[in-house]
């Protein structure tokens, strides 16, 4: 349709880039399970965690888990995947993209929402409240060590030990998602004037108008189609961008969206089963006015 996405690559592709990479849950959202790896380090340290799977809750078992671990990095590290223990059906989990570093000081993404007819109904730009990489994923640390986590029946999951900084798997992965949980700020392009000074900073470096925040030009038709190509399956998606340089490229199209009932025109504190129905009664609407 016109627009390129940032770029993947395989696992063993993932280990040899000299640059900044993201690993990607399959099911994240929200900003959820998104690691950045920045250093070869943490690119080791994390394939090393993927691919260990169920084998984590048994490190304890070992005689010598710092030489154990140590010789298994080295051997990730220098692309053998032999071992044994290790369970490369995991590699299905993540994928892998390239880190695309946004306009700006701040993490920003834009969502376009449109319909199966084409429609383009509402659309906003989200930045984090903090600045770039001031703060790392939020997680809920034990106070035991993270090793005896996985084995003490506390309820706790192996991407704890990327987190905790005991942890020999510890990446200290930042934030780098602007639609995470609370941590972000709606500019919506509807026209209105804003005049927060940080969002109109934020609008000019995404090179729109502060005065009167649209939808890029060239986003529209492209938007427009991707509504249309998920017809056969959705009857709107959310459709997230992120700009690189002069172009925008696209980071996924969800169908999970969360309406926001002011973007839609709605009362603030309308019930998200009732965006449901309105936005579907304007998708019938629409689709009997264009007889598609």
């Amino acid at each position: 349709v016109g627009i390129d996405m940032p770029k993947k690559y395989s696992l063993r592709e993932a280990l040899k880039q000299n640059v900044p990479i993201v690993a990607k849950g399959i099911d994240s959202s929200r900003g959820e399970d998104i690691h950045i790896l920045e250093t070869k380090e943490q690119k080791v340290r994390f394939i090393t965690w993927l691919l260990l799977s169920h084998q984590l809750s048994k490190l304890h078992l070992k005689d010598n888990i710092e030489e154990y671990l140590s010789n298994l990095f080295s051997q990730i590290e220098n692309g053998d995947f032999s071992s044994s223990e290790l369970n490369l059906d995991r590699e299905e989990d993540y994928f892998f993209e390239e880190y695309v570093e946004n306009p700006g000081n701040y993490n920003n993404s834009m969502r376009i929402v449109a319909d199966a007819t084409g429609e383009i109904h509402y659309a906003y730009l989200l930045r984090s409240q903090k600045e770039k990489c001031e703060e790392n994923l939020p997680y809920q640390l034990p106070d035991f060590h993270p090793l005896e986590s996985l084995w003490a029946g506390s309820g706790y999951k192996w991407d704890i030990l990327l987190f905790d900084s005991r942890s020999p798997f510890y990446i200290g992965t930042k934030q780098i998602a602007a639609n995470a949980g609370k941590n972000r700020v709606t500019i919506h392009l509807n026209g209105g004037k804003i005049t927060d000074p940080m969002n109109r900073e934020v609008l000019i470096q995404h090179n729109i108008d502060p005065d009167n925040p649209q939808i890029p030009e060239q986003l529209k038709p492209i938007s427009s189609e991707l509504g249309r190509l998920c017809r056969g399956d959705y009857p709107h998606v959310g459709i997230d961008l992120i700009k690189k340089g002069r172009k925008w490229l696209l980071l996924e199209i969800n169908n999970g969206t969360n309406l926001r009932p002011e973007a839609m025109g709605l009362p603030k504190d309308t019930s998200p089963e009732d965006c449901e129905k309105e936005m579907f009664r304007r998708v019938i609407e629409n689709l009997l006015e264009k007889k598609l």
